[in-house]
């Protein structure tokens, strides 16, 4: 992809989702801590309790259970750490360097961050 791509942006939760095997300990504690806080963001606004719940089983839900059931490959979703994607991205694409980052939004416990890379 380094070869055809000039900028890379990328918008991504603070998650170790992606390292821990399927149905390890590891994974179950992943996934609630990077999802826990979200679900309680959503139940925290004054919107009606069917728009919230509705918000949580048809997006955030669908998420965990992707996280929780399926194997690397066959999710709808992956999500890394950081210092992860980082590495990543110093390994893989050639002649790129990092222009930036930033914290897009953060509650307790769940962060989303950017990361620019460009030639």
């Amino acid at each position: 992809m380094s070869g055809k791509v000039n900028h890379l942006l990328l918008m991504e939760m603070d998650g170790d989702n992606d390292t821990p095997q399927l149905g390890s300990p590891e994974l179950a504690v992943s996934v609630y801590q990077s999802y826990g806080p979200l679900i309680d963001a959503i139940f925290a606004h004054d919107a009606p309790i069917t728009v919230t719940q509705s918000c949580v089983d048809n997006f955030v839900m669908a998420e965990v259970i992707s996280f929780l059931t399926q194997p690397r490959g066959r999710r709808n979703d992956y999500h890394m750490l950081r210092g992860q994607w980082t590495r990543i991205f110093s390994e893989n694409l050639d002649g790129h360097h990092p222009r930036g980052e930033a914290t897009v939004l953060t509650s307790d416990g769940c962060e989303f961050f950017a990361c620019h890379w460009s030639r």
